[in-house]
């Protein structure tokens, strides 16, 4: 008796959470529409050339063509050459803070792995999902730079990307040289920069130690970006990082072995581009990954204001260097403004290592209210149907984004 209790109260809590992030994204939509107020100026580049943040981003912390651009470019605005880090009136720092409750519910045979540790069944909590503090512009003249630091659910406080630009190798950004710890990414699609609390399952964003050409050539409508990074070593703490030690004693890996490229074709209202990395494979048992790992990617992105639309495919062969752990991704996006003050964002991903076996696949709406610019309350309902791999989810989020 007391189990079938549980089981209507658990129901009713789910009922309840539905009922509420109904009613928010309704609310949103109407009060974006009927109210659409003026968005004010947020940190760090905001503050600097007194600019509204709508001419960076779609929200924070996705960016629009205006932004994208400014980032590429070194974070300066175009025929900005930059002083030295000293000369700025403004400090340039920046953080954001994430406060979240989040109800999980798991099943299926893949949460439970060889171990033994189960990681199936239900979980109703608050925590910290996201602590991260920034600095970022113009360290000297046609010099730019980006650190991060943080912590994620809590985890202990560690650095994040690290990498330094020289821009402007030939002029107007053509080339520029990038150097140090950096994500490897795709322009419009970026972990960093999703508007939803849950990650893609695609390999959107490689974390990676390495040096970059890139540039734009404005005449053309084209960005590119070419890089030669360390190998993968087992071991990284996230998808696609490299570790700078060895992984233990006979390792003698961190060669570098991996290569990339990309090209993006820009015109007013959509971008369409190209991706390809492969990681080549070691001498031997202990040196990097055994079978050479290659990806390929391309990525659509639509915008028709009010409404942006991306469209992108992965196939990555040998992933994780393992021989035939091949892999394909589908993901599509969609994010609706109603005003500057609320967003939507609805998310489809199919995953498969095999076209002939039923295939995972995640569903994600994510609605967000911002207050201002820098603080927003964000809902988020996410479902993964694990065909594939055996892990079935539900998971309720709310939280509070904090810019500072």
């Amino acid at each position: 008796m007391r189990i079938a209790d549980c089981g209507l109260r658990n129901w009713r809590i789910h009922a309840g959470f539905y009922i509420v992030l109904f009613l928010f994204t309704i609310i949103g939509f109407l009060w974006g529409f009927l109210w659409p107020e003026k968005a004010d100026a947020i940190p760090y580049f905001s503050r600097k050339y007194n600019s509204q943040c709508a001419m960076c981003h779609v929200q924070f912390p996705r960016l629009n063509t205006t932004g994208m651009t400014f980032k590429q470019n070194g974070y300066r605005l175009k025929g900005e050459n930059g002083e030295f880090i000293w000369q700025d009136k403004v400090f340039p720092f920046s953080g954001m803070a994430v406060l979240k409750y989040r109800m999980i519910n798991r099943k299926g045979a893949g949460w439970i792995p060889e171990s033994g540790k189960r990681e199936d069944g239900s979980q109703s909590i608050f925590l910290i999902d996201e602590m991260e503090f920034f600095s970022a512009g113009i360290l000297a003249p046609r010099v730019s730079y980006f650190v991060t630091f943080g912590s994620e659910e809590e985890n202990p406080f560690e650095p994040g990307v690290a990498f330094i630009i020289f821009d402007d190798i030939l002029p107007e950004s053509k080339l520029n040289i990038k150097a140090g710890k950096f994500y490897n990414e795709f322009l419009h699609l970026a972990e960093k920069r999703r508007l939803t609390f849950e990650p893609y399952m695609a390999p959107v964003s490689r974390i990676q130690y390495g040096v970059e050409l890139n540039g734009e050539v404005q005449s053309q409508n084209i960005r590119y970006a070419l890089g030669v990074a360390n190998d993968e070593v087992t071991g990284g703490k996230k998808p696609g990082q490299t570790e700078v030690g060895y992984v233990d004693e006979l390792d003698v890996s961190n060669n570098i072995r991996a290569f990339y490229g990309w090209l993006a074709y820009n015109m007013p209202g959509y971008t369409i581009g190209v991706r390809g990395y492969t990681a080549k494979a070691g001498e031997g048992p202990y040196k990097g990954v055994m079978n050479d790992h290659t990806q390929f990617d391309i990525n659509i992105n639509i915008d028709f204001k009010p409404v942006i639309f991306t469209l992108a495919y992965y196939i990555q062969s040998n992933v994780n260097g393992v021989d035939g752990n091949d892999q394909n991704n589908l993901l599509t996006e969609l994010v609706f403004a109603a005003g500057p003050q609320f967003l939507a964002d609805f998310r489809y991903e199919l995953q498969n290592k095999d076209i002939l076996k039923d295939k995972d696949s995640r569903y994600v709406l994510n609605t967000g209210y911002y207050f201002s610019p820098n603080i927003a309350v964000i809902g988020e309902y996410s479902r993964q149907d694990g065909k594939e791999s055996q892990k079935d989810e539900d998971k309720l989020q709310i939280g509070i984004q904090l810019v500072f």
